[in-house]
């Protein structure tokens, strides 16, 4: 089986741990020591002092394979009866849309010609729609604004607006003459890669069995954004630092919004810089030097200099610790350059995390035990054990990493990574399984990472999951300049 399946492009490594996880082992349930928040330094504030335009340092990074079918949920049933040949069921279904108000909702323009004229449709129109131009896949072609703009217009107009040189998209197998046709009028550098097989997994049934097709065949299935890590290698000649968001997370050109995104940028291009500098300096063996950095570093984030402590490199580890919450170690231990220089050579990353509402869950930055150890992630709900999740809602500060800028010249290992989870889904009418990892624990986790978790406004989060977020909704909504 798994010689199937490097022939096929799959990573034989990855699909050997995933095989060995899925049918024997448990992925983790991590209980919840305390939540991250400003008061006990798991959150930092998002400063004023960052103010120069360092937007050419990153490369727009969007993951865009996802589909459009939670969107699009509302018209399952006019695509299944396009599909069966129902036209007369067809006219129906378009003529109660019409009625519902929903030409009120972001649709494809020929979608939108249905319903304005259902009244008068014969069955030879409907017999020559084809389905996939009237509910586009992946859900980045949607439009996601009653004027028609795609969730991909949004993005390209945002990031052009930041002033990031490049934006990479992750699209699907196969789709990226759509996504060419579709950003043809747009005068920027834009890179498509996609998320092909090599980033892919296998279904099991729930007995463990390998699921294969009707031909008797492998069947792959994408293996979760964790794996996305293994395209930051083919960004890194473009900036040093990937600029991570949702491609249904709707920002804006709305002036805050701009100042938010800029000075997030410049915060976390400051954190990078100085931590580079640390390295550096730690390889040349100058060790007054790297502490004296990491002593700034600390002001300048903590608003604080680092408190005494009466170790080798108090202030290298006092940074490690307080910023990134690394353990302090014992007196043996503090004083080996091979350890500093280890610990601070992780990937840097910031999460922007929003304001909680008090009823949001999802991507918390919490503390955990991990086996024993105390370690900072921006957990998932799968992860958290029941008893943790009562009330956490309410207890959370701050949820969601709306923002995340990751450093890409750095090793984030995929078959190291202990965060993964059993999907659970339906597949031709079977109950199947796989294993997945999550983008935004891997990323932000302090056991792998040096990860900081940045609060951000709430006023930047607008994410469209279903059709209602986008109801009314038009670009002037958004252009506010």
């Amino acid at each position: 089986m798994l010689d199937e399946a490097e022939q096929l492009g799959l990573d034989r490594q990855l699909i050997a741990l995933h095989l060995e996880r899925v049918t024997t082992g448990q992925p983790p349930r991590l209980p919840i020591v305390e939540c991250c928040r400003l008061d006990n330094g798991g959150i930092l504030p998002l400063l004023d002092n960052f103010n120069d335009d360092v937007s050419q340092q990153y490369v727009s990074f969007v993951p865009a394979a996802g589909a459009a079918t939670r969107f699009t949920k509302v018209f399952a049933e006019v695509i299944e009866l396009l599909t069966e040949g129902n036209y007369q069921a067809v006219i129906t279904c378009l003529a109660g849309f019409k009625k519902q108000g929903l030409l009120k909702c972001p649709l494809t323009n020929k979608f939108r010609q249905l319903i304005a004229k259902s009244h008068n449709l014969s069955e030879q129109e409907l017999a020559e729609q084809k389905i996939d131009e009237l509910f586009p896949s992946p859900k980045a072609l949607y439009p996601c604004v009653v004027d028609g703009a795609s969730f991909l217009d949004l993005k390209i107009i945002e990031h052009r607006a930041i002033g990031n040189a490049r934006q990479v998209f992750v699209i699907p197998t196969g789709c990226q003459e759509k996504f060419i046709a579709a950003t043809k009028n747009y005068d920027c550098q834009l890179s498509f890669l996609e998320q092909g097989l090599s980033l892919s997994t296998l279904r099991f049934s729930h007995g463990k069995r390998l699921v294969v097709r009707q031909d008797n065949k492998l069947s792959p299935v994408p293996a979760g954004h964790g794996v996305l890590t293994a395209l930051f290698s083919k960004m890194k000649d473009f900036a040093p630092s990937a600029f991570i968001r949702n491609i249904d997370n709707v920002m804006g050109l709305n002036p805050q919004a701009i100042d938010v995104c800029k000075r997030f940028l410049a915060q976390h291009y400051f954190l990078l810089t100085s931590v580079q500098k640390i390295r550096h300096a730690l390889q040349q063996r100058q060790l007054e030097q790297a502490n004296s950095i990491a002593q700034r570093l600390h002001k300048r984030l903590l608003n604080s200099s680092p408190r005494q402590l009466t170790i080798a490199n108090a202030d290298l580890w006092l940074t490690l610790h307080e910023l990134f919450h690394a353990p302090l170690p014992t007196a043996e231990q503090a004083d080996s350059l091979e350890q500093l220089l280890k610990l601070y050579s992780r990937p840097v990353n910031s999460l922007g995390q929003v304001p909680n509402s008090g009823n949001d869950m999802g991507g918390i930055p919490v503390f955990v035990d991990f086996h024993g150890k105390r370690i900072k992630i921006c957990l998932e709900i799968p992860h958290m054990i029941e008893a943790d999740r009562h009330g956490l809602a309410k207890e959370a500060s701050h949820f969601n990493p709306v923002f995340v800028a990751c450093e890409l010249d750095a090793d984030y290992p995929q078959t190291q990574n202990p965060f993964w989870l059993l999907a659970e889904k339906n597949y031709r009418g079977q109950q199947v399984c796989y294993h997945e990892t999550l983008l935004y624990e891997t990323l932000g986790n302090s056991l792998h990472c040096n990860a900081v978790f940045v609060d951000v406004p709430r006023s930047i989060f607008n994410p469209h999951k279903t059709l209602n977020d986008a109801t009314g909704k038009h670009l002037s909504d958004w252009w506010v300049v």
